[in-house]
């Protein structure tokens, strides 16, 4: 390893080990497949426990950075653009206004990757969010489905953008709002949405990248508003 290993300060030990770490994976330091140090030399090199390594460790596997197999240790595994977005996943299932967060999240975010995908998308993208779209009027009657095919046509915008951070970023909001997406669906009925998402589909087969912004981000802001008076009222019951 080229790398010299800093000396940590005493307070928050564990989260300057973590971070070195961090840091060396993502600049490459050590290349995907090989293999990193064991619990016991990472001790030693930063002068902490061996729990303090474990843990950087564990939280280095949960981010995506390494792979450990069983008998073998840890190894590097190969960078992707999405996958630093994954050390907010705990941190928002955590969070007790999560669904607000993410909806908040949604205005600000879902306007630009609507233009985005009407700019990049071709003739089997949109036969795909027609197909979604038939099944939200198909299932308009039945919340889960209904709600499991509104957020099928936002993942799938997303994805059209090819954009790694765009897609990542759904997969997390999506893993939120499937807890309460059939409550939003509840709240606001369905109405909104089949409307919406109509004209969203036509603003996309126009390739009217503008037109469709303005609409994905009325949409999103229209569900936050409900949403936020509905808890409001809740929290007065």
């Amino acid at each position: 390893m080229k790398t010299v290993i800093q000396p940590v300060k005493k307070t928050n030990v564990s989260h300057e080990v973590f971070e070195q770490l961090k840091q060396m994976l993502l600049r490459g330091d050590i290349k995907p497949g090989e293999k990193f140090l064991s619990e016991n030399e990472l001790a030693e090199a930063f002068g902490v426990s061996r729990m303090t390594a474990r843990q950087a460790v564990q939280k280095l596997a949960v981010l995506g950075l390494l792979e450990t197999r069983l008998g073998e240790g840890s190894f590097v595994k190969k960078i992707q653009p999405g996958m630093a977005m994954n050390g907010i996943i705990s941190a928002i299932y955590l969070s007790e206004n999560s669904l607000l967060e993410v909806l908040e999240f949604r205005t600000v975010i879902e306007g630009k990757i609507a233009r985005i995908a009407t700019d990049k998308a071709v003739y089997k993208d949109i036969e795909e969010l027609e197909e979604i779209w038939a099944c939200m009027q198909k299932n308009k009657d039945n919340k889960r489905e209904f709600a499991q095919a509104d957020m099928d046509f936002h993942v799938k915008l997303a994805s059209i953008t090819n954009n790694s951070i765009f897609a990542e970023t759904y997969h997390i909001i999506n893993d939120i709002m499937k807890m309460a997406f059939e409550e939003i669906v509840s709240i606001s009925g369905n109405t909104g949405g089949l409307y919406y998402h109509q004209l969203l589909l036509e603003a996309i087969k126009e390739g009217n990248g503008e037109k469709a912004e303005h609409i994905m981000t009325e949409h999103v802001e229209v569900t936050y508003k409900r949403m936020l008076e509905y808890e409001k009222t809740k929290k007065l019951r």
